[in-house]
């Protein structure tokens, strides 16, 4: 008996973006659409898969031969409430550690919108909770590499 199992992958574009701005994608394209298939389209133990990105999964290209793709944006709906913290869930969560929702606290995590849902960061949310200090905590969760034409506006 195969045991099912669910496949997530955040930031699923990432080797691809870095790829084209490295000038290298033509070279690892093919042998991460493979691994992508493999993944997604072959294996018999897949039950569901998620990717997550900042670039839109099109149903061409390396996504060409997937069946049952279903793309999901910020706009949509129906899975609003699971990418972040409402309003009330971060007064709650604050309020467990002796903090409140003060206007500072909004200012720098709030902001969000998907779907109909207002959020707030959800990792800032945490750690502003276990550290009770404004920060922004998100900069060091992923590259923030300035763009090169960037770069002087930002010094």
């Amino acid at each position: 008996m195969i045991k099912k199992s669910c496949f997530f992958i955040d930031e699923y574009d990432t080797p691809f973006i870095e790829a084209h701005v490295g000038g290298f994608y033509r070279e690892i394209k093919n042998g991460l659409a493979s691994m992508l298939h493999n993944a997604l389209k072959t294996s018999r133990s897949l039950q569901y898969a998620m990717l997550t990105g900042i670039q839109r999964v099109a149903k061409e290209n390396i996504f060409s031969d997937l069946n049952n793709l279903v793309v999901c944006t910020v706009k949509n709906k129906q899975y609003d409430q699971y990418f972040g913290f409402t309003e009330e869930e971060t007064k709650t969560l604050l309020e467990y550690y002796g903090l409140s929702l003060s206007e500072e606290v909004k200012a720098m995590y709030d902001g969000y919108h998907i779907g109909n849902q207002s959020i707030y960061n959800p990792w800032s949310i945490i750690n502003y909770a276990d550290n009770d200090s404004l920060q922004t905590y998100w900069v060091n969760t992923s590259e923030n590499v300035k763009p090169k034409t960037l770069q002087n506006q930002f010094r």
